[in-house]
């Protein structure tokens, strides 16, 4: 292997980066407790397609929510399709840090990938699909080390 993966990335835009989280609007809208205008719901869902703090957010209450209702026998179908839908905005924001996090976690260490990509780690934990695409990332690079007979990179 020529060139190392591991180079952090950022999951937002300079301009994102002075703009206000949307995190009382989320949760108000979630817990029913606020219903969005139109305008609103335009500007929580600009954010949230730059976001991954807010993503994450609202993944974790989602898949929390979902639990809770399965558990009382209620109806968890609303939530089940948000989640889907958040799952997939989730996957474009973080697809790019997969490599480098598989890398950084093979080469180092699991807990320096997680420091390094907190948000993607938070998002590992709810996402088989993903932990799946990492386990088949490490492997390779497994095989290539053994191939090349050398050990792993303590500097990625």
């Amino acid at each position: 292997m020529k060139k190392a993966f591991a180079e952090e990335s950022t999951t937002s835009t300079p301009e994102h980066a002075k703009e206000q989280h949307v995190y009382a609007e989320l949760l108000g809208f979630l817990s029913g407790e606020h219903a969005l205008t139109s305008s609103e719901r335009r500007h929580v869902n600009e954010h949230l397609s730059q976001c991954i703090e807010c993503q994450v957010l609202m993944g974790k209450y989602l898949v929390d929510a979902a639990a809770y209702l399965k558990e009382h026998g209620q109806e968890e179908a609303r939530i089940r399709a948000a989640l889907a839908k958040l799952r997939r905005l989730t996957h474009k924001t973080l697809k790019w840090n997969i490599p480098a996090y598989a890398e950084v976690s093979e080469g180092l260490d699991e807990d320096v990938g997680n420091v390094r990509f907190p948000f993607l780690a938070a998002h590992l934990e709810m996402c088989e699909e993903c932990r799946e695409t990492v386990r088949d990332i490490r492997e390779w690079l497994r095989e290539e080390r053994k191939a090349e007979g050398r050990e792993p990179s303590k500097t990625a």
